[in-house]
């Protein structure tokens, strides 16, 4: 129906509920599209049906409907109210009395009407034939280019209309087709999509706030340093903890408010950065606050261990804190911030396109859908964007109830309420009030837990880009099938266009397998995706678009053509023209830059997988968004570099550049309109001496550096043993200075060799997953994966080639065995048992070895200190006694030592429905094993610090025991540090060995850590610089200026040339970056053969370039300078060459010979200039002369 109306005008015939009302709307939707200023008029017969024909197009329409029910019918027979709902409305559906009645008062004209919609052709004739027949009169005397569509529908067959005779005047204006009606009806299980698109703006707020983390750090009207405002504030907040612990937390804090906001700028806009800086800082100011009146309290008057059942006395909420410098310098940044956000700069419109489109969707539907209360529910990428997107919401439409935000981990806020109170509110407050309508606009990212218990909506928005057909799925079934849709907000080029085409195809597949129809009956994409060009010379196409894309350029009169695909090619062939004078380097350079915008969260790919196969590691599951620079040759004179925006893909980027800069050499002369060369003297001839086959110079601005493998390690994999035909491995068994765990591993130097058969391998490698998983990510993580496939529990990449086993110590440290006993009672017992009863002592473990894990928290363990005296039931009658005493005295409490608090995790009711007669249990927190690797990483330099360790009371009906002994459990812990450290050196022995020199290992482990490689970096700098500049001294007699041969080096040992030197040699894969560790645990490193493999580390390029110049500096230290300079492969002669050469009479210049013609020739291809000893001086004059555009007769001037 929708191929044939958007060719002609239609009648459509078919019973009801076949699609016809719902093929118009979408037809009203793509006529509004192409003509911003037309109007869609739907003729409906009788006031009873426009209310459902309203509904359907209010939720299909992203534009204002007016309708005229039978309720507001009357109201339209006043000409003010239909004057004021035309003026406002894009859609109109009336009767065709009300029709008639604004055609006749002036409100609607045929001139500004795009679409007559006529819902029931026979009846409208048959009820309002007067209508009817001047409806058809005006409409063929408009001419032709200027008249509306026409979509008339009919319920009767073709053969009941008997059209030949038929008086109607509308049917020799349609084309009549009749559709057929399916055997059943299906009702609708997933709403529909609709693709929204947006345009983008050019925004530049580098005149408002510059770089936004140079405005964070002072460059601001206030020069105030929010950052440090910031950091100052948690410190506040942290209850005066002063270890590195807190230290380290500040600073990824502060890291993660920079990078935020930065993105938040860049993607959101200037006003939402303006209230991300303010809800951040505001946060924190009010938990300072808050912290201190927390301070003030005794810890020991709210100790649950003692008798008392009285509540403490509520202290004022005055805080002495309130004078604090810090404090009062927030306060004034804050007023300042809010008052930027209302200037005219800094408003509502200074926002991304992205983000004033899903306004506009927001603000339709809420403006239709006020009638009958519909919810609207947005989702995003990131969740720092969530709150500030519900803040713009709100104060866009202010006359709506204040939009909610999810944020995950059960936070969630209400737009413009104080922080106070939205500390208070958890997830599901936010979901009842959602569902109950009183909050109608909820933000949210893609939630795992919480989108469950959120009821359908009627419109659903995603409005990021999304990657994942899954998840494009599951946002779309967020909508009610009946009466909600959902919609995608894309950009309006013809590449997201693409890739939404095939986005669509792979989730109708998988809706198609979720029916049961084995993918055989897809959906179809109905709507008609395309760009909207804009149009040149204001001309109507229907059904296609004309003009050109914005990276096309056509010159009609030489039939040439340039575009994203062949302007590298292009710009490669001019530079090849330039002159080859074999000093400046002609060749253009490109800079890809990554913008690292997200991750792809396959969550509901995992949970439909039936295994948990983790070598699915060739996805990358980073998402990047690409942009180029391109720096020209210098003897162009193009000073500025070429920038393009961002795109999806390095390619396109690339191209984009090389676009431009073609474009401003066709501007500048160098080129003519073929795009050819005006260099040359014969525009088809390319020197060959000119001509490198690396014509292209490409670097990225950062690069990753990936994990260590086994390849790095020099060890066999692990899975390489299960590949063998024999049914046994031979494996070697390493101690561990005394400790009861050891290192199987296939590396014999001079350890005890161990025959493994497959079922002891199969079983060694399950205990070692199980214990690697406990510690590295807790029980949770460890119980609930212990029955997997023990081969497909890791990735092919995290396979480094050893697994850790349970020892037998014998007399001497070094004569171990594995315990087989013990391993197999770990793996055939249950890895946590009930904790209640509590297990007697000389049955069980002692007290002080049980570690005790939550049932409700399990990513957490405690270690026992003893079981109080104090029942459960006493805590039980204290909260039914005293109202305040759970809500003030039990959630207000803070740990101290010796002093514990109930978990945070149990709820109220938990408490009073647990077993009165247990007695509650003193635990301590494990504390994580980061501190233990940033101890290994420092060599000890610093104390080993923790930080206050949490005191908690359990409950042991809602707790486990853990099957491990505390003694085992720390034993345990203990080989992360130790575990890394073997890594590193296995590493760096492999690196020692490929280089073939025997290097102090502290050297290359300082040479490959940042930051500590900056002292060698300055002694390999200087070295580089040494032996270039010799090395032009050596082969470059011909350069006589020290200016040029300082250039020449300069371009030599720059960056990029460094850097792809150090990655051609491998170094990047030997690289760490201990401060990443600790700000992301167990992301870029984890030990071998345990889940997906790490995150890459994002590294700059010059981090790159520098650990080559500090690896020179470790080989120079190392092995002195001859070993440095042989393995960097510098070609300078080990000793100096000397000119033994006579110097007379070599120093005089070969005579000049007479020129035969005085006069000289215009033509400078029949100049002999081949005495000056250089071959391109014809080359090197008319590029001269381009530059100064200027024609000159006399040659000798640019000679």
């Amino acid at each position: 129906m929708l191929a044939l109306a958007r060719q002609q005008n239609v009648l459509v015939s078919g019973k009801s509920g076949i699609g016809k009302t719902f093929a118009a709307a979408f037809l009203i939707r793509e006529t509004l599209l192409n003509d911003a200023e037309g109007k869609a008029l739907v003729l409906v017969s009788g006031a009873a049906k426009t209310t459902e024909v309203f509904n359907l197009l209010t939720r299909l329409c992203s534009a204002k409907v007016v309708v005229a029910s039978e309720s507001s019918e009357h109201l339209w027979r006043d000409a003010s109210y239909s004057k004021r709902e035309c003026a406002h409305a894009k859609v109109l559906c009336v009767s065709p009395a009300i029709a008639s009645n604004l055609f006749h008062l002036g409100h609607l004209s045929y001139a500004n009407v795009a679409l007559i919609v006529v819902e029931d052709t026979e009846e409208m004739f048959t009820t309002a034939a007067t209508f009817t027949a001047t409806l058809a009169s005006k409409y063929t005397k408009q001419p032709r280019h200027t008249r509306p569509k026409l979509f008339a529908m009919v319920s009767k067959t073709l053969s009941e209309l008997d059209l030949p005779t038929s008086s109607n005047p509308l049917y020799p204006l349609v084309s009549a087709f009749c559709i057929t009606q399916p055997t059943f009806r299906k009702r609708a299980t997933i709403a529909p999509i609709i693709v929204e698109t947006f345009q983008y703006e050019a925004t530049n707020y580098t005149g408002t706030v510059g770089h936004p983390v140079e405005f964070l750090r002072g460059a601001n009207a206030l020069h105030c340093n929010a950052e440090a405002l910031f950091a100052s504030l948690l410190a506040l907040g942290s209850n005066g903890s002063t270890n590195s612990q807190y230290d380290v937390m500040i600073e990824s804090r502060c890291k993660q408010f920079a990078d935020a906001a930065e993105t938040v700028l860049e993607q959101l806009g200037l006003w939402c950065f303006l209230k991300y800086i303010e809800l951040e800082l505001r946060h924190e100011l009010d938990e300072a606050l808050l912290s201190q009146n927390d301070r003030r309290l005794d810890a020991h008057s709210i100790n649950l261990l003692t008798t008392s059942d009285e509540a403490p006395s509520v202290i004022s909420a005055a805080s002495d804190m309130s004078d604090h410098a810090d404090v009062k310098s927030t306060r004034s940044f804050l007023d300042w911030i809010v008052t930027q956000q209302q200037t005219e700069h800094g408003g509502l419109q200074a926002t991304h396109s992205r983000l004033k489109k899903a306004a506009d969707l927001v603000g339709a539907y809420m403006e239709n859908a006020a009638s009958h209360g519909g919810r609207c529910w947005i989702f995003m990428q990131r969740r720092a964007h969530t709150r500030v997107v519900a803040e713009y919401m709100t104060a866009c439409f202010p006359s709506y109830p204040p939009c909610c935000s999810l944020q995950g981990g059960s936070q969630a806020s209400i737009a413009g309420q104080a922080a106070a109170t939205n500390g208070a509110l958890k997830a599901v407050d936010v979901e009842a009030l959602f569902n109950d309508g009183r909050n109608p606009v909820l933000v949210s990212t893609a939630l795992s837990t919480e989108v469950d218990q959120i009821a359908l909506c009627g419109l659903v928005i995603s409005m990021d880009e999304v990657v994942d057909p899954h998840k494009l799925l599951d946002f779309r079934q967020r909508a009610h099938p009946d009466h909600g849709v959902f919609k995608y907000i894309i950009a309006d080029t013809p590449l997201d266009f693409e890739k939404y085409r095939a986005l669509f195809t792979k989730m109708a597949t998988l809706l198609s397998l979720d029916n049961g129809h084995g993918g055989n009956d897809q959906e179809t994409l109905d709507q008609a995706v395309m760009p909207r060009l804009k149009q040149r010379y204001g001309s109507h196409h229907h059904g296609g678009h004309g003009g050109r894309t914005k990276y096309e350029l056509y010159h009609a009169d030489v039939k040439a053509k340039m575009t994203l695909d062949n302007s590298i090619a292009l710009l490669t062939a001019f530079c090849h023209t330039l002159p080859g004078i074999k000093i400046y380097d002609n060749r253009p350079l490109y800079v890809i830059k990554r913008h690292l915008v997200g991750r792809h969260h396959d969550s509901r790919k995992r949970f439909r997988s039936t295994s948990n196969n983790y070598d699915d590691d060739a996805d990358n599951h980073r998402k990047f968004l690409y942009s180029a620079s391109l720096k020209l040759p210098s003897m162009l004179r193009v000073k500025h570099v070429l920038l393009t925006p961002k795109v999806v893909s390095a390619k396109q980027a690339k191209c984009m550049a090389a676009y431009k800069a073609v474009e401003l050499l066709l501007k500048r002369g160098f080129l003519d309109r073929s795009f050819k060369s005006k260099l040359l003297i014969n525009r088809n001839f390319i020197p060959q001496e000119s001509v490198d086959e690396d014509m292209e110079l490409e670097t990225q601005n950062s690069y990753d550096i990936p994990a260590a493998t086994a390849v790095e390690m020099g060890l066999a994999p692990i899975k390489s043993k299960f590949a063998q035909d024999t049914d046994q491995a031979v494996m070697y068994l390493y101690g561990l200075g005394g400790m009861p765990y050891g290192i199987l591993v296939h590396m014999s130097t001079h350890p005890k060799q161990v025959t493994l058969p497959r079922a002891e391998l199969v079983l060694a490698l399950q205990f070692h997953v199980m214990l690697m998983r406990l510690i590295c990510y807790g029980v949770d993580a460890a119980a609930n994966h212990r029955d997997d496939d023990v081969e497909a529990a890791f990735s092919s990449k995290n396979d480094k080639g050893y697994i850790v086993v349970p020892v037998l110590l014998g007399g001497d440290e070094e004569r171990v065995d594995i315990d087989w006993a013990e391993l197999h009672n770990l793996m055939q017992t249950a890895l946590l048992r009930p904790a209640w009863p509590l297990p007697t002592t000389p049955h069980g473990l002692a007290i002080d070895e049980w570690i005790f894990v939550s049932n409700r928290r399990r990513d957490v363990a405690y270690v026992v200190q003893g079981i109080t005296p104090v029942l459960v039931g006493d805590v039980a009658r204290r909260v039914v006694a005293n109202n305040q005493y759970w809500s003030y005295t039990i959630q207000r409490a803070k740990s101290a030592p010796g002093v514990p608090i109930l978990g945070r995790w149990y709820t109220k009711d938990a408490l009073l429905k647990s077993t009165p007669e247990q007695p509650l249990v003193h635990g301590i927190e494990i504390p994580a094993a980061v501190p233990l690797i940033r101890y290994v990483h420092e060599q000890g330099t610093s104390p080993l610090e923790y930080g206050h360790l949490k005191e908690r009371l359990l409950i042991p009906d809602q707790t486990s025991i853990l099957s491990l002994r505390k003694s085992q459990y720390f034993e345990a812990l203990r080989l992360l540090p130790l575990l890394f450290e073997f890594e590193r050196k296995c590493q760096l022995s492999t690196l020692m060995f490929a280089v073939g020199r025997d290097i102090h290992v502290k050297y290359l482990e300082q040479a490959t850590t940042k930051p500590a490689y900056e002292r060698l970096e300055m002694l390999g700098d200087c070295f580089l610089k040494l032996e270039s500049t010799w090395w032009l001294y050596q082969n470059r007699p011909d350069i006589k200026s020290e200016g040029t041969l300082s250039m020449l080096r300069g371009d030599m040992i720059r960056n990029d040339r460094l850097c792809k030197l150090s990655m051609d040699k491998m170094l990047h894969h030997y690289m760490i970056y201990p401060a990443d560790f600790e700000q992301r645990p167990f992301r870029t490193w984890i030990p071998s053969c345990m889940g997906r493999t790490p995150d890459a580390v994002i590294a700059h390029l010059k981090w790159i370039a520098d650990v080559l110049e500090s690896t020179c500096g470790a080989y120079i230290e190392g092995a002195g300078e001859v070993a440095g300079r042989a393995w960097t492969g510098c070609s300078v002669c080990e000793t100096p060459q000397v000119y033994n050469r006579t110097y007379f009479p070599h120093c005089l210049p070969q005579p000049v010979p007479a020129q035969v013609d005085p006069e000289t020739p215009r033509d400078l291809a029949t100049w002999d200039l081949t005495h000056l000893g250089y071959d391109d001086i014809p080359e090197r004059m008319y590029l001269l002369q381009t530059s100064l555009k200027y024609n000159f007769k006399d040659k000798r001037l640019l000679l």
